[in-house]
């Protein structure tokens, strides 16, 4: 019948449509999609697409995270006095003496001696003005009487801070000096919601879709932030802007992971980190530089937003996640345009003619209907497909991901606890901020390449990290010990081993942003990330209020805490299960029939005659086309192709697409 549906035979792994006028219309794809196996040996697991997908993403990101280096300077200030009493000073002592700001600062309120070290203590001067004024440097100040300052203030600006910060355009000093953390913290907050609501919208909606929504409010607040009136608007726009910009990383991030295999993650997360953290935030001091004004600087540095949008419509959808939704037609098609464009874009001189989708999909099919023929029970999962909403709420009604989740959560709250806190604790070096924002993000480098270096060769994921851990907690014993025991004047010796730290720890970071997602299946593994990744903001926010800590007990005190959390954290990360990356899961019913079937697995565990060299390929395992978990361990060692084909070839630097081989069930032993 025209327009119906064609009854398989027993056996034939999909459904056709006919009566359309195209034969052979895909339709469903009744066995396990594999989208590792796929990418490697057809569609390429790091082309154009996955090299593209990601370079796109971080350049579109707006660096605002890093926007208050430059935009809550403190600068030294004083009360402004009355227009004849500010002209009869600037005439007296702007020529006659060097450093005028000094002297008249004396003149108009109390001020620290300019022979001592400024400290904390020191943000009380410059708040109060003498009653009634004074004229001369050699008058006893010492019974003068003083009031706040009522007329605004003078700032002193130098070559070596930036000058057209909040701080002085809102006076955001003496008593209002409490609104610019706040202004700090109410951005990490919006990260905190942004991470898990991107979380949630990225497994209900999709990853690609998600994404989309969030660069139109990425693009509405970030003009909003640059035209803010005052203070609290300012603050609300920030809120909105780290919120939706959270939510892009959550998903983009998760996206651009799911689009390649396992050996080649390391690659795009090195991509990933090197372009966020070093190469938009070391081009924040020239354009702080040339952009004086806080409000130009923020739309300059946030302009890549506005083509993230068009850049992000032109992606994929992730085909895990369309395979966790059971939506396998979708995955294939996906990773057939995928295909397409990878091999056009290829280097090589000699490309191989491009297949239809049909003959793709074919190909693809061949290799689960054989693998089914020999190792499997059934066809499809016998699990029904339920909500998007619901599979969701589904993974986290599970006692050990819901133990997951807490784990993941504590180790993301003392990652950015440690590495926040070191950051802002060397920011006690005074120097021009333009340098230190420059070395700062140089230290990246070295950290991008330790973690890039130790996931491509390391198959497993905690002991890297592991290992990160204890070295910088190896290094700050050391120098909180000489910092107790020495007490020198000088923080050389504090200082580097704070820099050493700072470069583990950032290593550390770009690995756990690679491990946590694997801990969970495709269907909430961007809920997963969101919420460890977004609560764990939490520790960003409380390590400004370790560091003041500095000056209330002694200094050097915070390094001990920063010690004790790291001790923690290995503690944590001990018990959090361990991934290699390879055959992630797609959904929980995949580990629940896995623990169920564990006795069952044993007996149909088969082994292979290899025709070849008997190599296994290190990158991702054996392919798995089963539905099931117990399909998929039974299916473990059938096939093995008889070449072995890596992911890059030294013809073809983005991968060749080709079909594995697949042993005759003469050569399986059962």
């Amino acid at each position: 019948m025209d327009g119906g549906v064609k009854v398989p035979e027993a056996g034939f792994p999909f459904h056709r449509v006919e009566g359309d006028g195209k034969e052979g219309k895909l339709d469903e794809f009744t066995l396990k999609v594999d989208v590792d196996q796929i990418l490697k040996r057809h569609a390429g697991n790091i082309g154009f697409v996955q090299l593209a997908m990601v370079t796109v993403s971080a350049l579109t990101l707006p660096a605002a995270v890093y926007f208050p280096v430059f935009a809550n300077a403190q600068l030294p200030h004083r009360c402004r006095m009355d227009q004849a009493t500010e002209d009869r000073y600037r005439s007296e002592f702007n020529e006659s003496i060097s450093d005028s700001f000094d002297t008249v600062a004396a003149l108009v309120g109390p001020w620290t001696s300019s022979t001592l070290p400024a400290s904390m203590e020191d943000r009380a001067f410059g708040c109060h003005r003498y009653q009634p004024p004074i004229m001369s440097p050699i008058t006893n100040q010492t019974q003068l009487s003083t009031i706040p300052c009522d007329k605004g203030y003078v700032y002193k600006f130098s070559p070596q801070q930036y000058p057209g910060g909040i701080v002085n355009e809102w006076d955001l000093v003496c008593d209002q000096a409490w609104k610019v953390p706040f202004s700090t913290s109410m951005y990490m907050v919006g990260m905190l919601v942004g991470f898990v609501a991107g979380g949630l919208a990225g497994d209900r909606f999709g990853r690609r879709l998600t994404a989309l929504i969030a660069c139109i409010f990425e693009g509405l607040s970030t003009i909003a932030v640059s035209l803010s009136p005052n203070f609290w608007c300012y603050v609300v726009f920030r809120f909105s802007l780290a919120c939706s910009c959270s939510i892009k990383i959550a998903v983009l991030l998760v996206l651009c992971m799911e689009m390649t295999t396992a050996h080649q993650r390391s690659l795009i997360n090195g991509i990933w980190t090197i372009t966020i953290c070093f190469l938009l935030r070391v081009m924040l001091s020239p354009l702080a530089y040339w952009f004086p004004d806080w409000r130009w600087l923020h739309g300059i540095l946030c302009m890549g937003t506005f083509f993230s949008f068009p850049s992000i419509f032109l992606f994929p959808e992730s085909p895990r996640w369309l395979v966790s939704q059971h939506r396998n037609a979708d995955a294939l098609h996906q990773l057939y345009k995928i295909y397409r464009v990878n091999l056009r874009m290829r280097l090589c001189k000699e490309k191989a003619a491009p297949v239809t989708e049909e003959e793709f999909i074919r190909r693809i099919q061949e290799e689960a209907s054989t693998l089914k023929t020999n190792g499997s029970k059934s066809a499809s999962s016998t699990h029904p497909p339920q909500s998007q909403f619901g599979q969701v709420l589904r993974t986290f009604r599970d006692r050990k991901m819901v133990q997951i989740t807490v784990q993941c959560v504590l180790l993301f709250s003392g990652q950015l606890a440690t590495t926040f806190g070191l950051i802002f604790y060397g920011r006690t070096v005074r120097a021009n901020v333009y340098l230190v924002n420059f070395f700062n993000s140089a230290t990246q480098i070295p950290a991008t390449i330790i973690s890039g270096l130790m996931y491509r060769y390391c198959k497993r994921r905690k002991l890297p990290i592991m290992v990160m851990y204890i070295l910088s907690l190896v290094i700050l014993t050391i120098a909180s010990i000489y910092n107790w025991a020495v007490k020198p004047e000088s923080d050389l010796v504090l200082n580097i081993c704070c820099n050493l730290a700072l470069i583990l720890l950032a290593a550390a970071l770009n690995m756990v942003f690679m491990y946590v997602p694997e801990l969970f299946a495709s269907e909430a593994r961007a809920l997963g990330l969101g919420m460890a990744s977004g609560l764990g903001r939490v520790g960003g926010i409380i390590c400004p209020f370790l560091n003041a800590l500095d000056s209330v007990i002694f200094h050097g005190f915070p390094i001990i805490i920063y010690v004790a959390i790291l001790f923690l954290e290995l503690v944590n990360l001990f018990w959090l299960p361990d991934t290699s990356g390879r055959n992630l899961l797609d959904n929980l019913e995949q580990k629940k029939d896995g623990d169920e079937g564990e006795e069952e697995e044993e007996e149909e565990v088969v082994d292979v005659r290899d025709d070849g060299d008997g190599g296994v390929d290190e990158e991702d395992g054996e392919p798995i086309w089963a539905s099931t978990v117990d399909e998929l361990v039974a299916s473990t060692h059938v096939i093995r192709p008889t070449t072995d084909i890596r992911d890059v070839t030294k013809a073809c630097p983005f991968g060749r697409q080709t079909t594995s081989v697949v042993h005759s069930a003469d050569e399986i032993n059962v």
